[in-house]
């Protein structure tokens, strides 16, 4: 995350504490790693790391630990990407390669699972921001097989919205399971706060309040439309 970006994210948590002009929270969260740190991708060692099989291609989805820029405090950027590999060259015949998905200050909770119908990656991604703790969302993505390019991008995250719809807060979304039917994927995790919802957002703030902390997202036809999932809380 670069500075300009953690400054914008500090302004808002300024609003809604105070709140002041800010209907419905932004994410702080961003998927945008720093650019010295995209040259040194494959020197940052390896702490996650999953990997399905497809029509003779593997797929291996990873997070990468970086050291923050700054000395203190002491944190860690982690970045998380998806490489091809050819196992069978006789019915894979796609062009290896790496490309990065998103990166974190929390340690993400992966997903990778595939079937005839395509590829799917999910993870988890946030920071921890003094006075409110964890905030973050799940991120899920629909893979080219060929290019590892994104065909859809869509997500989960959580919400501390106050009864009179007044100013809220962004909370925490974490990524438990992830499991591919035939046309559509459910999503399973934890969450705080007493809101979830798509994201980015498709209804107006305030969102629905919801009980719970464990959720379950279907994504019916997720790979010939764009639909809004169902989403139970319990």
């Amino acid at each position: 995350m670069t500075r300009q970006l953690m400054a914008v994210s500090l302004v808002m948590m300024m609003g809604a504490a105070c709140g002041e002009g800010m209907e419905q929270p932004s994410s702080p969260v961003s998927d945008e790693a720093p650019e010295l740190a995209r040259q040194d991708l494959n020197t940052l060692p390896v702490v996650k790391e999953l990997r399905t099989h497809r029509q003779g291609c593997d797929y291996v989805l990873r997070v990468l630990q970086e050291n923050g820029p700054y000395p203190y405090p002491v944190y860690y950027i982690y970045h998380v990407t998806v490489q091809s590999e050819v196992v069978t060259p006789g019915t894979c015949t796609l062009v290896p390669g790496t490309v990065e998905l998103g990166t974190s200050k929390l340690l993400p909770d992966i997903a990778l699972v595939s079937n005839t119908e395509g590829i799917v990656a999910a993870y988890s991604s946030g920071e921890y921001f003094r006075g409110m703790g964890n905030v973050g969302r799940v991120n899920i993505h629909r893979l080219d097989p060929n290019t590892l390019g994104s065909l859809r991008v869509t997500g989960l995250a959580s919400s501390l919205v106050p009864a009179n719809g007044g100013a809220g807060a962004g909370r925490a979304a974490y990524l438990g399971a992830l499991t591919l039917q035939l046309g559509y994927i459910e999503v399973s995790g934890t969450f705080t706060g007493n809101s979830l919802y798509e994201y980015p957002a498709t209804i107006p703030w305030p969102y629905p309040i919801v009980t719970g902390t464990n959720f379950v997202a279907i994504y019916p036809n997720f790979y010939s439309s764009t639909m809004s999932p169902y989403i139970r809380t319990f």
